[in-house]
């Protein structure tokens, strides 16, 4: 499908900036705050993700499947994907309000150097935030993949924007780091509210049966979206308990960097998931199964290049203090080469309305990764903590494949193996892309 390639080649030149804007902002933090801060900083903004994932459903993949599939229900989608964000966000706050009462609790962010009332300002706004998710799908579900692209792309601008100006008028300090993200997040919250309005053709009433649908979809998502990125953050907060916050810092670096190859994948799943839902599996099979293999290729590739120079890498950008992350970024690639093949294939299978394969592949993920986390943490450090999530990676990775092939029927020699022809057709997509987006 040629707007599936296209539309893909887009998203991925936009991903680049991002990730190039992301990379350049964390580097600044990392420099200025150094490893424990830097740490402190990623632990409260996993708090706030655990918070927005406790018991908030996935209303934002049911939009996307709900949408695609039958426009007229933007409308019911956007009044409904405001009402739940709301009772939702206040549900889980409530509940991680609660845990902020146990002894253990506190000493555990005591410990890592995060105030319990910088975290109860994050909650405050945590409605926005998931207002903001959600309706940021409905943009994808009407098949908007540019405007869906630019909003991921100014979110990331304002806040290096704001980081910048703030080094120049003061010093930055972990506090005022807090601040001047929520800052950023609240005015791309804004934007996204008054992007999607349009979309709600002033028709603003509650419409409890597509509620209903769109909670029921979710679920079937849901644990799998917990599963997984307790998958990517449970041996920070494991690390958290064994080590400490500078040891978080040099953790995240790795996996931050290692993390930012998925942006190959995730190109081609934002606009997948819209064609696999739109298009049905008929239009959609062969171009998925082609990307995927090219995708295959060229992560591959990557992930070798990072491991021969992981070392000089992270210290040009981050400095001698962060080389320790060098060992751990070898580590996780494995992993993050199969679980970013693994992702397209989870995605295209949501979209033609198999969401469980991510739930299925996602726990037997997480099971592994806790109980290696374990072993390995308290013996090997963060290089501990790295292998046992690229171990976790590819057993969901071999998962995925396993349910794909059973839902499909196809052949793992198409699902695994690169082509003459997959190179030709990568060949005329580059210059495809040269010709549309490069003067």
């Amino acid at each position: 499908m040629q707007s599936l390639v296209k539309e893909s080649m887009f998203t991925f030149f936009i991903r680049l900036l991002i990730m190039a804007i992301v990379l350049s902002t964390n580097i600044i933090l990392s420099r200025v705050l150094g490893p424990s801060a830097k740490g402190s900083f990623d632990l409260y903004l996993l708090v706030l993700t655990i918070a927005s994932l406790l018991v908030i459903p996935s209303i934002g993949a049911s939009n996307v499947y709900y949408g695609a599939r039958t426009p007229a229900k933007i409308p019911l989608l956007y009044t409904n994907s405001i009402v739940a964000a709301i009772l939702f966000a206040l549900l889980s706050i409530a509940l991680i309000e609660t845990t902020f009462f146990f002894p253990s609790i506190k000493l555990y962010f005591y410990k890592n150097n995060v105030e319990l009332f910088w975290l109860h300002i994050l909650l405050l706004f945590l409605p926005v935030l998931i207002i903001k998710n959600f309706l940021t799908e409905i943009i994808r579900a009407v098949g908007n993949i540019r405007r869906y692209n630019y909003i991921f792309l100014g979110e990331k601008i304002i806040f290096l924007a704001a980081i910048v100006i703030l080094l120049g008028i003061s010093n930055l300090t972990l506090r005022r780091t807090l601040c001047v993200w929520l800052l950023s997040m609240l005015a791309a919250s804004i934007v996204v509210i008054l992007f999607t309005k349009s979309y709600a053709k002033n028709k603003y009433s509650l419409d409890l049966p597509q509620l209903r649908k769109s909670l029921f979809f979710s679920l079937r998502l849901h644990p799998g979206t917990v599963a997984q990125f307790l998958n990517y953050r449970a041996d920070v907060f494991l690390i958290g308990m064994f080590l400490g916050p500078y040891e978080i810092g040099l953790y995240m670096t790795a996996t931050m960097l290692g993390e930012k190859l998925w942006e190959i994948p995730h190109s081609i799943r934002t606009v997948l998931m819209f064609q696999a839902a739109s298009g049905g599996p008929d239009k959609t099979m062969s171009t998925m199964l082609q990307l995927s293999r090219i995708v295959m290729f060229i992560l591959g590739l990557f992930c070798i290049i990072l491991s021969l120079f992981a070392y000089p890498l992270v210290d040009f950008l981050f400095g001698n203090k962060f080389l320790p992350s060098a060992k751990p970024l070898i580590l996780l690639m494995p992993g993050v080469w199969a679980l970013g093949v693994g992702k397209l294939y989870t995605s295209y299978l949501t979209g033609i309305g198999f969401p469980e394969v991510g739930t299925y592949s996602a726990l037997v993920s997480l099971f592994v990764t806790i109980i290696l986390d374990l072993l390995l943490i308290p013996t090997s450090g963060i290089a501990g903590a790295a292998a046992a999530s690229s171990i976790a990676y590819i057993l969901a990775f071999i998962v995925i494949l396993a349910t794909f092939k059973k839902e499909t029927n196809a052949k793992l020699t198409k699902m695994l193996f690169l082509r003459f022809e997959d190179l030709r057709a990568f060949h005329i997509y580059i210059r495809k892309f040269q010709a549309n987006y490069v003067p």
